[in-house]
């Protein structure tokens, strides 16, 4: 009777030391699950702030991607214009598949004053939702170049009437980003 007895209690002891271990595991994930919960409004505001600045980089995943794509090329046309360069060509790419995001591709061609196509390009990089610059390739196409005249061993610049404002076209590669549906 005494082994039956000290064989109970040696399971019951096993017993006891298993649940304590059970619950020194358990209690870090029950803490932490009771300040979330104590947190959720802070949580959801910041969830709202995160969904609110995602948006400045990726358009939303309703939509058509081809739609987008056309609205952002349109976009990046009236950035151009309303900086007084021409538009010479553009194009939407087909979106693909990047890191869990459609990648929609928009090539663009303009022309016009250097200092425009600054201005174009700064307007560009200020754009929400962000477009982004795969690359940017500048030419200059002045009417005259700069030759210098030689008068006593040094070169002079051009008087003022003969200076023009150097032209250049900018061919750049673009895309956008959405969410996947």
């Amino acid at each position: 009777l005494l082994a039956l007895l000290l064989a109970g209690a040696g399971y019951l002891f096993k017993k006891y030391a298993w649940a304590q271990d059970r619950l020194r595991d358990i209690e870090p994930r029950y803490a932490l699950m009771t300040g979330l919960a104590q947190e959720k409004d802070k949580l959801a505001a910041i969830q709202a702030e995160l969904g609110a600045n995602y948006g400045r980089y990726v358009y939303p995943a309703k939509g058509d991607a081809s739609q987008d794509g056309n609205e952002a090329l349109q976009r990046v046309r009236d950035m151009a214009t309303a900086a007084k360069l021409q538009v010479l060509s553009s194009q939407v790419m087909p979106p693909r598949e990047d890191g869990g995001l459609q990648r929609i591709g928009l090539n663009l061609r303009v022309e016009g004053n250097y200092e425009a196509v600054m201005q174009f390009l700064e307007t560009l990089s200020r754009s929400e939702p962000v477009i982004y610059s795969e690359s940017t390739q500048l030419t200059s196409q002045s009417a005259r170049r700069f030759v210098p005249m030689m008068r006593r061993g040094q070169p002079q610049a051009p008087a003022a009437e003969e200076a023009q404002p150097l032209e250049a076209t900018a061919q750049l590669t673009l895309f956008v980003l959405k969410a996947m549906p």
